[in-house]
């Protein structure tokens, strides 16, 4: 037996589990997401981001110097560069990186005072500039563009620009030291727009100068302030394929977003303030996933979305070009799994992961339904929001969401969109108290249900956490049990997956014993120590016979239909298969944790 991690569970809807359909008996793999969290060094002040055409995009890790690569769902890919003053691939706090249509990789070595110049294989070609203020010398170059056949450079603290062609041949310059129109004072991003003007970002004159590509004066924007249209500091800018303009206002806080004329659209990442928390949480500090802290670099992709360097957050944050936030990355952790253990699927039809493992992940991580990441949410500790060592998640009819958080003896609820709303549980004996509770299940009418592993009970409550009613003690007699280790609700009938007893226990919603099925053994109608169970919408139980390295599908009546997989790590093969989930009759998704991936699975409809 390999013990640990938890269940899972779907939200529950009342329908009597009558067929209506043909009982689906064959269950086809279509595929699979997620792949090993291998704990890649977290980013730390990040200052520049770059979205390519390939659907991917760059990051410059500045403190870390290094270049990390992620996909555009921000599924980590590569990193490149290490600390380093004389090699090729060796960096001093990196600020910026350009893609060149030939698919050249232009990398802002600033404090090298150089760039370097990569193949889309990551090859290294070449590097141009070196200490000074000369032609085609740099003093702290922190930014790029590329246009056709000209690399436009940011000479930061020689308050020029420098153009280059593709090869790094020196082309040209403009700009001097001053505030006057055409002059710079500390340059810090530039961006392209439709036409081929150049946009300028000032940090000192806390501006924005528009000029031809030769560097001729057109127009500005901006001011010193915090009112709408004005800049603390601006850093990053870039343009959208309808001409808008957004500008990283770093000391405000803050993306604006501007008309192509420089008048004022609309602003979104103000600093957080402290409101009062839900009932029993007092007040809560935690930023908003939009909120911004310092923010530096910034990037268009084709589709419109904004990324931008958070630096002080230590992340990337990618919002609609409205403001409205998609997601987050920091680490590789998106996408990707340390122990995957519960799941569930929500109203929406999204999956949600518990992945488990305490020291890496302790976190739930959600994804759209054919396996791109939507969201995650927790880290590791005991304060709220915070989970050790999750196992299971239920989620309600109305999107809420319950955690079984097995370290900390707690059940945690959430809102759909992860504001804490109560918590309940300790380490005990008592009513209302757990010894490793693992799985969770909502009936609904709101009620959870929660397998109580070491105290082998199960327990209901209300929604927010109000102790109704238990049953269970140690033992392999009917309503007994030797480790409950998953829980499902699927109207008036709730089943246990009765993990070192070999089999699944099934009663009604106040703890009457209504019947089994299993046993411990091999063959067709056994089971060895099952981990997960879930119902579908016709009442069909599907329960992860781990010991064995299958999925088991059984009639309400609990008469074996059929069953599927074997040891391995191929498509529909398993390795410490543990929490299942499904969605209508036909889709059923099963976290393989030793393989670290989500398989799904589909009858043919």
């Amino acid at each position: 037996m390999t013990p640990s991690s938890s269940p899972t569970q779907t939200a529950t809807r009342t329908v009597t589990p009558t067929p209506t359909e043909p009982i689906p008996t064959a269950y086809d793999y279509q595929g699979e997401w997620g792949g090993l969290y291998n704990g890649v060094t977290p980013l730390s002040g990040p200052f520049g981001v770059s979205a390519d055409d390939n659907g991917t995009f760059w990051v410059a890790d500045t403190p870390n110097h290094r270049f990390v690569q992620f996909t555009e769902e921000g599924i980590f890919i590569a990193t490149l560069g290490v600390f380093g003053t004389m090699s090729p691939g060796t960096f001093v706090n990196p600020t910026d990186v350009g893609i060149a249509g030939n698919g050249r990789i232009f990398f802002v070595d600033s404090q090298n005072h150089r760039i370097q110049v990569f193949d889309s294989d990551y090859a290294y070609k070449f590097s141009f500039g070196t200490p000074g203020a000369g032609n085609g010398q740099f003093n702290n170059p922190n930014a790029v563009a590329i246009r056709g056949d000209r690399v436009y450079v940011n000479d930061y603290a020689n308050h020029r620009i420098q153009i280059f062609d593709l090869d790094g041949n020196y082309k040209g310059q403009f700009g001097t030291k001053g505030s006057g129109d055409g002059q710079f004072d500390l340059p810090a991003a530039l961006a392209f727009d439709a036409a081929g003007f150049i946009y300028v970002t000032e940090y000192n004159n806390n501006r924005v100068q528009k000029l031809d590509s030769d560097g001729n004066y057109v127009s500005k924007f901006g001011g010193p302030g915090t009112g709408a249209g004005q800049f603390d500091h601006p850093w990053g800018i870039d343009i959208d394929a309808d001409g808008y303009i957004y500008v990283a206002d770093v000391g405000n806080e803050r993306v604006q977003k501007f008309d192509a004329d420089g008048m004022f659209v609309l602003q979104w990442g103000q600093p957080l303030i402290i409101q009062p928390g839900p009932a029993g949480l007092g007040q809560t500090g935690l930023p908003g996933p939009g909120d911004l802290n310092s923010p530096e670099g910034l990037d268009v992709d084709a589709s419109g979305n904004v990324y931008v360097a958070d630096r002080l957050n230590n992340r990337i944050a990618k919002f609609t070009g409205d403001g409205e936030f998609l997601y987050d990355v920091k680490d590789d952790r998106r996408g990707r799994f340390a122990i995957p253990a519960g799941i569930a699927v929500d109203p929406d039809h999204r999956v949600l992961v518990v992945d488990q493992t305490s020291l890496l992940a302790s976190r739930v991580a959600r994804f759209n339904n054919d396996g791109r990441p939507f969201d995650d949410y927790g880290s590791t500790g005991t304060g709220v929001g915070q989970f050790f060592g999750p196992t299971d998640v239920a989620v309600a009819v109305d999107g809420e969401i319950y955690v079984s958080d097995t370290g900390n003896n707690r059940i945690s609820r959430f809102t759909s969109t992860w504001t804490p709303f109560g918590m309940w549980g300790e380490f005990g004996t008592a009513n209302g108290q757990f010894d490793s509770p693992r799985g969770v299940a909502v009936d609904t009418i709101g009620n959870v249900y929660v397998a109580d592993w070491g105290n082998n009970r199960v327990q209901r409550f209300s929604g927010n956490g109000t102790f109704l009613q238990t049953w269970g003690t140690a033992g392999d007699g009917n309503g007994q049990f030797a480790g409950p280790e998953d829980i499902a609700v699927r109207g008036p009938i709730l089943y246990v997956a009765d993990q070192n007893n070999s089999r699944v226990q099934k009663f009604s919603l106040i703890g009457a014993y209504l019947g089994q099925f299993g046993g411990f053994g091999t063959g067709p109608d056994q089971m060895a120590f099952p981990t997960g169970v879930a119902v579908d919408d016709d009442g069909y139980v599907y329960v992860v016979d781990q010991g064995n390295s299958r999925i088991q599908k059984w009639s309400p009546d609990g008469v074996r239909i059929t069953s599927w997989g074997m040891p391995g790590s191929d498509p529909g093969e398993f390795n410490n298969p543990y929490g299942i989930a499904v969605d209508g009759p036909f889709t059923v998704f099963v976290t393989d944790q030793f393989n670290y991936r989500v398989q799904v699975f589909s009858a043919p409809q």
